[in-house]
């Protein structure tokens, strides 16, 4: 009898040794009394089984297990397998290796591959991959890094001086570059083995396909029971570096990247026609900037391009570019655009956070107590309050508008007319226009981030009478085209059905432009542009407490009291970090990650204690006896390792780390960053010059994105979480460089976090939700709690509640809070409801709510919709072989789930 078991986040692993003929089962019990079965893969009756084994600190151990048809063939003629291990792109042994006996074993050491993860094939003499094994290499590579502090325990707003030392894994000082932040562990708190670190990103997530829960649960601490489930994963997630049958293929060397690396510097390029649309070789193209007057020049080539290269921006400037030929300008210019990045689905949609915590919940309550003390201090916009101003000025005149021809909507007959209050305040667009729209939703569709649609139907979108394209629909809503103060009003058409067909038959949002607006005229050789520069960064501001002139009456609430992205550590490994505490008491700590310059990464976390005080103070069999050592390369393996080391230098490797000051955030505050950017050996990439950053929200939507240059590996910025552009809700950082687009999103850096609102009547909400049988059918049970940031309960409030599945409507109901703030009900679910995408939206009906609104993701696992999956070691099962088996079980939604069960034969038996 085999019985199994989860270790952890759904995953295990047993050994199995399949019989010949014999087909396999996985009987599976739940609590609830029901039961499941789950095939396993079918045993062939003929290959080979890969295992690695790390039975000892300093070497691997690895077998190739043959089947007794092949030790039978062996006999007759020589038979021989190609063993070939690699590691970050790179080919660290090849070797054939002769098949002989039933088990051929070979010892290798781990000082000869880098920590992270490593792949394991064994090939035939054509070359063909026949069995593959992954592993995760612990290797004395890593930098010992050291914390210290005079003294354990500090006052409020005294001096702390932090020493960093900086060994290498052989106990040697080294030079190293590392980012510092020191956080309010009482008011920032984070479960350890959910956080994205240095170590969990770069050697494990960036090699891994799809979601991994808990990445840092594996680096967390050194135990026998985390390194088998670190095994377990290797077993159970797939490698994504590549697919060998694409290495076959002999145009692989001649296929040009679709995306290229780019310098530090910005590119701008295009073509010049004639305007019956031929091409123009030998015109001359200006390219003129605005504020400054500079000018430079082009010739166009046989194919009438153009381009202008290393254009160095740290701001937004307006570009003129001109073609002519010679004294003619009856020409038409077309720059090239910016390939839009694809918006998918988040692979770590299951870490969105279905409550708000009690860790999220002090952090947003700090926040009030910060809003309070200011509020009281007349500070609550850090100015100083002045004597009263009275203004007196004449009413305006009402507003006109451009004329419309013949896309028009007569007055008071729309859905809405939407007037922007405050249209200066507009970052763009979309930001003053989400959620205002009654009806209208914003999310991606196609190459277009942000499409207006009512319910599922796409929108159309009209300026002054005109039917905008899908292009000038991007950049009306998220690129700038138009100011905010330049909009009259806008028109929104849903529901009457004669009026969407006096204009096109669809749903439609007309936007008028104020008469007198100054219309550009249209002049097509020449193009104006305003493309986006480099983020600049700036200095992290921390109180000074020992100059004259500080300000010690202020309360000192800081969450994150110190920052630095740019801590060295030259020839003696040595440097020290200075600040000043804020107010106790608490626990502070301070997380160190970096890299060095040989490549070996490092990351520390060292707490102490900050005690209340006045706030005016100052203040861890034998590869010594190895087997029969591999044989040098023979011609076939040349012709694989040939194919790895072509593609490592056609596609080198890129790996992204974005290390943040804290796991979450409040309205208001500024989310500071440093990016580490490193090839496959963890050394500092020389591919890209550019770092694309984006805070893209739940819907998809890219609220903020910024472009920052990447220098030696390392590039930091900041993005201010300005209130009028983000509201509260769940966000994923997304990082990547325009190279790493050749390998998909799943190697972007993508990190989750929170972002709150520091108001005392804000609704917090915690859910819990399940599905029982009623009537053999499927019925979703719904509690939910709210309350405040104060803590009170939000009782006896009337709300509409709303379910969704993904964007489609299901039921509507207008309910009541009791005494407690307790919401209760029961909806049947259907059978093929995605228990992975149904949400509520809660709305408040109390004007004296303050317009309340939550959207609240619904956790439903049913067993019958558990995904468990089996996957032997090495890709097969073979007949009269052992081999580890490993399995995951993911629940509906997202996460790894606990199961048990047997295997059981065809026949029944266990």
């Amino acid at each position: 009898m085999i019985a199994f078991e989860t270790l952890h986040a759904g995953m295990g692993s047993f050994l199995l040794k399949p019989e010949s003929g014999k087909s396999y089962t996985a009987k599976l019990s739940f609590a609830d009394g029901s039961v499941q079965t789950v095939p396993l893969p079918k045993a062939l009756d003929d290959g080979y089984v890969l295992s690695v084994y790390q039975p000892n600190a300093d070497s691997i151990l690895v077998r190739v297990y043959a089947s007794k048809n092949k030790i039978d063939q062996s006999a007759q003629t020589p038979l021989h397998v190609n063993f070939v291990a690699q590691s970050g792109g790179e080919t660290v042994i090849a070797s054939p290796v002769k098949i002989t006996r039933a088990s051929s074993s070979f010892w290798l050491e781990k000082k000869q591959f880098p920590s992270g993860i490593a792949q394991f094939t064994i090939f035939n003499a054509a070359g063909e991959p026949l069995n593959e094994r992954i592993a995760f290499i612990n290797s004395n590579d890593r930098m010992q890094l050291t914390l210290k502090t005079s003294k354990r325990s500090y006052k409020s707003r005294e001096r702390v001086q932090v020493e960093l030392e900086a060994l290498t894994g052989a106990g040697k000082p080294t030079p190293g570059n590392f980012s510092i932040t020191v956080i309010d562990e009482s008011k920032v708190p984070v479960e350890e083995s959910l956080e994205s670190t240095i170590f969990s990103n770069l050697l494990l997530t960036s090699d891994l396909r799809g979601y991994v829960e808990a990445p840092n649960y594996y680096f967390s601490k050194e135990t026998e029971e985390v390194s088998r489930a670190l095994d377990n994963l290797m077993l159970t997630q797939g490698y994504r570096r590549f697919a060998w049958k694409d290495l076959s293929n002999p145009n692989l060397a001649k296929k040009e990247p679709q995306f290229k690396a780019e310098g530090l510097g910005m590119s701008i390029s295009g073509k010049v026609l004639s305007l019956t649309g031929k091409v123009v070789p030998n015109a001359t193209v200006l390219m003129m900037v605005a504020k400054s007057g500079d000018i430079k020049n082009d010739t166009t080539d046989i194919n009438g391009r153009f381009k202008f290269d290393n254009i160095f921006l740290m701001d937004s400037v307006a570009f003129s570019i001109q073609a002519r030929l010679g004294k003619s300008n009856k020409l038409e210019i077309i720059i090239d655009s910016i390939p839009k990045v694809l918006v998918s689905k988040n692979k770590n949609i299951p870490d969105v956070k279905i409550d708000v915590n009690q860790n999220i919940q002090e952090y947003v309550a700090t926040g009030v107590k910060q809003e309070e003390l200011l509020s009281k201090m007349g500070m609550i916009n850090r100015t100083q309050r002045l004597k009263e101003v009275v203004i007196r000025a004449k009413k305006s005149k009402t507003e006109m508008y451009t004329i419309q021809g013949a896309y028009r909507i007569p007055d008071g007959h729309s859905d809405q007319e939407f007037l922007i209050e405050n249209a200066e305040t507009c970052a763009s667009l979309l930001i003053c226009l989400q959620g205002r729209l009654q009806g209208v939703n914003f999310r991606a569709s196609g190459s277009v981030l942000n499409y207006p649609f009512s319910r599922t139907d796409a929108m159309d979108v009209f300026l002054d009478g005109r039917l905008l394209d899908e292009d000038e629909i991007s950049t009306i809503f998220d690129g700038n085209s138009i100011d905010a103060t330049d909009i009259g009003k806008i028109v929104v058409v849903r529901t009457n059905k004669a009026l969407m067909n006096m204009l096109t038959g669809k749903p439609a949002i007309l936007i008028y432009t104020k008469r007198g607006a100054v219309r550009r005229t249209y002049n097509p050789s020449i193009a104006n542009i305003k493309p986006k520069g480099f983020n600049k960064a700036r200095e992290f501001y921390a109180p000074r407490y020992d100059r004259a002139g500080s300000n010690r009456m202020l309360p000192d609430l800081r969450s994150t009291i110190h920052w630095d992205p740019a801590v060295k550590t030259f020839s003696t490994g040595k440097t020290t970090i200075d600040y000043f505490n804020s107010d106790g008491p608490a626990t502070y700590k301070i997380i160190v990650e970096g890299i060095s310059a040989d490549g070996e990464l490092g990351r520390t976390v060292y707490r102490y204690q900050v005690e209340q005080g006045n706030p005016a103070v100052m203040a861890t069999t034998d590869p010594k006896t190895p087997g029969k050592p591999l044989p040098n390369e023979d011609a076939n393996i040349l012709g694989i390792r040939k194919a790895l080391d072509t593609t490592g230098k056609k596609l080198p490797v890129e790996k992204l780390y974005v290390h943040t000051d804290k796991p979450y955030y409040n309205i208001g505050d500024t989310l500071w960053f440093k990016s580490y950017i490193m090839d496959g050996n963890l050394n500092p990439s020389k591919q890209s010059g550019l770092l694309y950053v984006e805070l893209n929200s739940d819907s998809a939507e890219a609220v903020r994105r910024i472009s920052i240059p990447i220098k030696d590996g390392v590039a930091w910025a900041q993005i201010p979480l300005e209130r009028k552009i983000f509201q509260p809700g769940s966000y994923t950082l997304r990082a990547y460089t325009n190279w790493m687009q050749n390998f998909g999103e799943d190697y972007f850096f993508t990190k989750r976090f929170y972002l709150g609102i520091p108001a005392s009547d804000t609704w917090l909400v915690n859910s819990q939700s399940n599905v029982a049988k009623v009537n053999n059918a499927d019925q979703l049970n719904v509690d939910i709690k709210l309350k405040r940031t104060d803590k009170t309960a939000v009782a006896l409030r009337d709300v509409e509640v709303t379910i969704y599945e993904d964007r489609h409507y299901l039921y509507k109901e207008k309910l009541q809070t009791d005494m407690e703030g307790n919401l209760k009900f029961s909806k049947a679910l259907k059978a093929k409801a995605d228990g992975r995408n149904l949400r509520v939206e809660i709305r408040s009906l109390q004007e004296s709510d303050g317009r309340q609104f939550l959207q609240v993701p619904l956790t439903v696992n049913r067993n019958q919709n558990i995904d468990l999956q089996f996957l032997p070691e090495g890709g097969h099962l073979v007949a009269g072989l052992k081999s580890k088996v490993g399995f995951k079980a993911l629940a509906e939604d997202g996460h790894g789930t606990s199961v048990s069960g047997v295997i059981i034969d065809k026949a029944g038996a266990e």
